[in-house]
């Protein structure tokens, strides 16, 4: 029989008379029990009632399975109708199905039956079971068996059976109202979300089937709803933002539910979500749309900041007092800078009609995995916490800019210039630097080459950067262009006079003195007079270098010299009778060799050209240094008897080795020792002591000339240095000069050019004067002369000395 072909409620209908009924009932009972068939209806047992065979009513539990069914058959029976001896019949019934082992008991079968004792089950009920003698000892043997011998554990057992009952009629409340009820009601059932998916796998046959689903949904959205909030929050921004088309309402119902909206509403959205957002985009795509609204603070000051904002904060963070903005936080402004501004790029190329959700999301995506972009979440989380101290920097620089603009438009409408000395203020000025500039204005206030330069890189920031600030109103933004490209040209201009100036001063022009007594004006962008004087001075410096180079040639005592040098030298000769051994000027011509004057008569004209003045000054030093010196025989022996056409010998040592290797080489060319034969080089030699003495060394004589660590020179001065080596070789190929290289590093630019030629030579190590050798050649030179140092006191030094020169 099936619930569908329901054959109980049709016996029921049918008439009572002649016993009609009772006939039907009975062959259909008298069926049922001789298959041992139970029935699925479950009114099956009102079968039992219309028959009329009280034996049949009684078999009608041989058909029950568990020990409960019996209770619960047995009860009804007891209910249904009077049966003589029933209660007889029904503990009969029980004995011999407990003695024929017909029941699988289980632990909830004998809860059953304890609460049923307790509860509201007939007496006749209670009789039959408290009298069964089989009974007891039937469940007692089954506890013993799971080790249940205390009553408090059964009573447990049978409080929890009975919480479940409670828990599961619960359950299948929810699952037939969860789309009605609160979500409250079905979130207080999982006090621990977090192990929902677990519980959901053990509960599934205790819900129903179509409500696992939902509630499933549902629990995970409320484990999940802070981050959801967020992303909601910041993907709805992003909307309003980049005003994107598209249905995103699910967005805001979902971003607003609480635990009072029903199962059906945030299922709905929840399900959405998850559909067109989560499946599609990875936590960090939806952490970044998150903070466009928990940090919209920060994103809105960082896109508005343009790429000299940035370069001005990366400047500036080392001389903020606050120490927790660092350089690499600003680092991580500007690459933050960067990917917001790129997402803002990637909007304004769309059209704004088909610009969806789902294009800035993807492009967001594309970002994140680009190396560069690759922490920006972590770059959100630390300019979050330094906005407020980067947003003062901020403001600091805005206000020191338009302090600069200002000045910087004050300059080039109205401002006094005159050449001064310079004063070393900043470590950044170049200590080599003579003349500097003072500009002066007329409402105050003044600025040298330092300061110029400084408002010289602002005023082309600005230009280029299109930074326009909004409180400048007295000039159009055209004025304003046309100021800052005028200024940076005043500064050119500027900085080309002072290059000449002090490149003549370098050079010993005589008279640079007299263009500090001029002013110069800048009146609304007009400099002309300034922008004559740098032309006239670019002259200057081309006549004055050659005529020096051709003096150089013909007179080679003025490379011993340099810048004021020059007209010291030429002072002192003018007043050689009154002349002191602690002059200047002494020491000079001692250098040059000339210690007595073989004539006296030198007379200053001021009144000839610097460039005549300097040649009288090259001929007279040349004369007296010819008729003092001697005529001595030069030794035309070489370093190695293969090396006779050597002129350059190149000689590679160490630091200690360096003046082993000086003397070898004079040693080697039977001269003696000369200190202005020799240059030592440091990274302070400039281009004009050098070339003084490569000229020296090719005009001079043919005595050897040593060039000590070259290396130490500046690239350029290298490159100018080998340039013209090869341009004398070239023009005198028989010029007899005679220089030596010695270096600590023979794989430099101006050794490499010189290694070229054919007249360079390497000496090498062992060609050098031994250890023995070298100390008998100090000791021929020095003489009787000693250097006695410790730097220890009372270790005898003065007895050793008294001793000695006795």
């Amino acid at each position: 029989m099936s619930q569908q072909n329901d054959s109980i409620t049709f016996i029921n209908l049918m008439p009572h008379t002649n016993q009609y009924q009772q006939q039907v009932a009975d062959s259909v009972a008298k069926k049922i029990t001789s298959c041992s068939i139970k029935p699925t209806q479950p009114n099956w047992l009102d079968l039992f009632k219309m028959t009329t065979d009280n034996h049949l009513i009684v078999e009608c539990l041989q058909l029950t399975n568990t020990f409960t069914e019996y209770i619960n058959y047995a009860e009804k029976l007891l209910n249904s109708k009077c049966i003589p001896n029933i209660e007889e019949n029904i503990s009969n019934n029980l004995k011999a199905m407990i003695h024929k082992n017909h029941f699988e008991l289980t632990l909830e079968d004998i809860l059953v039956l304890f609460k049923t004792l307790k509860t509201n089950c007939t007496n006749d009920l209670r009789n039959i079971l408290e009298q069964s003698e089989e009974l007891p000892s039937y469940i007692a043997n089954y506890l013993n068996i799971l080790r249940i011998t205390d009553k408090n554990q059964l009573r447990l057992l049978y409080q929890t059976c009975d919480l479940f009952q409670h828990f599961t009629k619960h359950l299948q409340s929810i699952s037939k109202q969860w789309e009605t009820i609160p979500i409250q009601t079905i979130i207080m059932t999982f006090k621990d979300i977090d192990l929902i998916e677990n519980e959901m796998q053990l509960l599934t046959n205790l819900l129903e089937p179509n409500a696992i689903a939902p509630l499933t949904c549902i629990l995970d959205y409320w484990s999940k709803k802070d981050y959801i909030h967020k992303w909601c929050e910041g993907i709805n921004r992003l909307i309003q933002l980049y005003n994107l088309s598209g249905d995103y309402k699910f967005l805001s119902l979902l971003g607003k539910t609480t635990e009072t909206t029903n199962g059906n509403m945030c299922y709905s959205n929840y399900q959405q979500f998850k559909e067109r957002i989560i499946k599609k985009y990875s936590k960090e795509v939806l952490d970044v749309c998150s903070h466009y609204k928990n940090s919209k603070k920060l994103v809105e000051f960082v896109t508005r900041l343009n790429q000299t904002d940035m370069d001005n904060l990366l400047e500036a963070v080392n001389d903020w007092d606050e120490s927790f903005i660092t350089t690499q936080t600003i680092i991580d402004f500007v690459q933050l800078g960067h990917f917001l501004t790129n997402i803002n790029n990637y909007s304004n190329t769309h059209e704004q009609a088909s610009k969806t959700l789902n294009d800035i999301l993807s492009y967001i995506n594309t970002l994140l995995k680009q190396k560069e972009y690759a922490d920006t979440i972590s770059y959100f989380q630390t300019c979050s916490s330094a906005l407020p101290g980067v947003q003062r920097l901020y403001l600091q620089l805005t206000d020191i800019e338009e302090s600069k603009r200002t000045k910087i438009f004050h300059i080039i409408n109205n401002a006094s210039l005159k050449i001064t000395e310079a004063y070393q203020q900043h470590p950044q000025q170049d200590s080599t630097k003579k003349y500097d500039v003072c500009v002066k204005l007329d409402k105050g206030g003044q600025f040298n080459y330092y300061n110029l330069h400084e408002l010289r890189d602002r005023a082309r920031l600005i230009e280029y950067s299109g930074n326009e600030k909004k409180r400048q109103r007295k000039y159009t933004k055209e004025e304003k262009k046309q100021f800052l490209r005028c200024f940076v040209s005043l500064v050119d201009v500027i900085e080309n006079v002072l290059d000449s100036l002090n490149h003549l001063n370098a050079m010993g022009y005589p008279t640079i003195e007299k263009y500090s007594e001029n002013v110069y004006k800048c009146v609304e962008c007009d400099f002309s007079e300034l922008s004559q004087l740098n032309v006239s001075l670019k002259n200057i410096v081309t006549l004055w270098e050659e005529n020096l180079i051709d003096l150089y040639k013909r007179y080679p005592e003025l490379t011993y010299l340099s810048g004021k040098q020059f007209w010291t030298v030429e002072k002192t000769l003018q007043n050689y009778k009154e002349l002191k051994s602690q002059d200047h000027g002494y020491h000079l011509l001692k250098y040059i060799e000339i210690e007595n004057l073989v004539s006296t008569k030198f007379i200053i004209n001021e009144n000839l050209k610097p460039e005549e003045r300097l040649e009288n000054l090259g001929k007279f030093l040349n004369e007296q240094r010819r008729s003092v010196i001697k005529s001595s025989l030069v030794s035309e022996q070489s370093i190695s008897t293969d090396r006779q056409e050597g002129k350059i010998f190149i000689t590679e040592t160490s630091i200690e080795g360096r003046y082993r290797a000086i003397l070898s080489l004079f040693h080697y060319d039977n001269s003696d020792p000369a200190l202005n034969q020799i240059l030592f080089c440091t990274t302070e030699t400039n281009w004009i002591d050098v070339r003084a003495f490569i000229y020296r060394c090719f005009y001079s004589s043919s005595n050897l000339y040593q060039f000590i660590e070259p290396e130490q020179l500046e690239f350029n001065v290298q490159d100018k240095c080998c340039q013209l080596i090869i341009k004398l070789i070239e023009h005198d190929p028989s010029n007899k000069f005679k220089l030596s290289i010695v270096t600590t590093d023979i794989q430099t630019h101006l050794i490499n050019g010189i290694l070229r030629m054919d007249i360079a030579k390497i000496v090498r190590d062992n060609e050098l004067l031994n250890e023995g050798d070298l100390n008998k050649y100090v000791k021929k030179l020095v003489k009787n002369c000693h250097i006695v140092s410790s730097k220890i006191a009372g270790l005898g030094k003065t007895t050793f000395i008294q001793n000695h020169a006795q």
